[in-house]
């Protein structure tokens, strides 16, 4: 007969046996649960990396069009750049998509074939028309007794040549004396990268006329004529037949729209999107301009009068400092009296849309400027722009203040240079709202 104590013995060793299957048990568990979460960690790490991989695709591809403005294959070009060198278990894809001036950047990356981010966001490109002249406003180029050479903005490409265009305007157009459109010569480049010759086989400087690039003039029946070689004393309405197709008159023409990538009825979130900087007009106009360009700011806006008599000079020095800029004026006259001027701007007048009563020129407004050019001005209530002096603008004038005159006198020739606007406003610029992340 067993003792109690031999099986006391076993009960206790049954007990502990099983104290220790159940701790086994539980430590097996807290092992499982300990390796799912380092797993876990291991992927979430994996995960932000691929997420900052795709980031870091979508800010190459900005930088890229931020270099070259605008691309014919962007996504061969961007790829190919951004994707060089990365390390050999990562990937990254990028896939671009344009839609009339946007591009959609989609960038995909991978790493370890396991963890795959994907983010895509939307780049406005601002596809620019400006040119020499733009106006909504009745346009008078007054070169009477003598006449202005203007060498145009190329406009597009079409077979050989380029349809140049002058002016775009939307009502009316007059031009009293003479001008020449002189057409595109090396020695006045619309753009720094614009090519002077028609191919790669063009012979050593000098170059020869028949490889220069020019407007089109209706030698090619596909083209149509592009180049008013000169017109005299004629205006649009009474005298089409005087001008060819560089002076295009377009009834729903937007010049906001065209320079700024805005529609006119956004200018508000134009001028705070862009970084517009704003400065006070009337006598001090040119000296205010220069100052604001002096510090470092190219876009300049102008909720005032702007008579440009006074130290004009200032504004030359400055752009030659630190580059072209673009001046708004809006709800203003401008005007200018003095020796021949060319500025390194552009020069944009513009009228409120949408608001009552709407602003309107007065002889307060032209009274508190220029003696000479207030004494001068036909019809104070008319007009928002006049010259008694010869004033010329490389980045080109655009009037956009609808059923007002502009008046441009002068004998200086206009030569345009569109790397003023383009260097300040072709860069792309992040869509609001348009980031996606997958």
């Amino acid at each position: 007969m067993r003792s109690k104590y031999q099986q006391s013995g076993m009960t206790t060793l049954l007990i502990t046996s099983l104290l220790l299957i159940v701790a086994l048990l539980f430590s097996l568990a807290s092992y499982k649960n300990l390796f799912y979460q380092i797993k876990r960690t291991q992927n979430e790490v994996l995960a932000r990396q691929a997420h900052w991989v795709a980031e870091g695709g979508l800010e190459c591809s900005y930088s890229i069009l931020n270099v070259v403005n605008s691309l014919s294959d962007p996504q061969s070009t961007i790829n190919s750049n951004c994707s060089y060198n990365i390390p050999s278990n990562e990937s990254l894809s990028i896939e671009v998509e344009l839609n009339s001036s946007n591009y959609k950047i989609i960038s995909t990356s991978t790493i370890n074939d396991v963890a795959i981010a994907s983010i895509n966001k939307v780049a406005k490109i601002n596809n620019m028309k400006t040119g020499v002249f733009q106006a909504t406003s009745d346009l008078i180029l007054n070169y009477s007794g003598g006449n202005v050479n203007v060498y145009p903005e190329p406009g597009d490409k079409n077979f050989d040549g380029y349809n140049c265009i002058v002016a775009r305007f939307s009502n009316y157009l007059e031009v009293k004396g003479t001008l020449n459109n002189v057409g595109l010569d090396p020695n006045y480049l619309p753009y720094d990268d614009f090519p002077v010759s028609i191919g790669p086989n063009t012979p050593n400087p000098p170059v020869p006329n028949s490889y220069l690039q020019k407007c089109n003039d209706g030698s090619n029946s596909l083209t149509g004529d592009f180049w008013t070689e000169s017109v005299t004393d004629s205006d649009y309405l009474s005298n089409p037949s005087a001008f060819d197709n560089d002076f295009l008159q377009i009834s729903t023409l937007d010049p906001f729209e065209n320079v700024f990538g805005y529609p006119r009825e956004e200018w508000a979130s134009a001028k705070s999107e862009l970084g517009f900087v704003e400065v006070n007009g009337g006598l001090n106009c040119s000296s205010n301009i220069a100052t604001a360009i002096n510090s470092g700011r190219s876009l300049i806006w102008i909720n005032d009068n702007c008579d440009l008599s006074l130290n004009t000079g200032l504004i030359t020095s400055a752009t030659d400092n630190h580059g072209g800029a673009i001046i708004v004026v809006q709800d203003g006259v401008v005007g200018f009296f003095g020796a021949a001027m060319n500025l390194d701007i552009m020069l944009y007048q513009f009228l409120t849309p949408n608001v009552t009563p709407a602003w309107s020129p007065s002889d307060t407004d032209w009274n508190a400027g220029n003696a000479t050019v207030a004494a001068s001005v036909p019809d104070k209530s008319s007009y928002i722009h006049y010259q008694a002096g010869s004033l010329t603008t490389a980045g080109g004038f655009i009037f956009d203040m609808p059923t007002f005159k502009a008046e441009i006198i002068g004998s200086a020739n206009i030569a345009f240079d569109g790397n003023i606007v383009r260097d300040l406003l072709g860069k792309p610029v992040w869509v609001q709202g348009s980031w996606n992340d997958l």
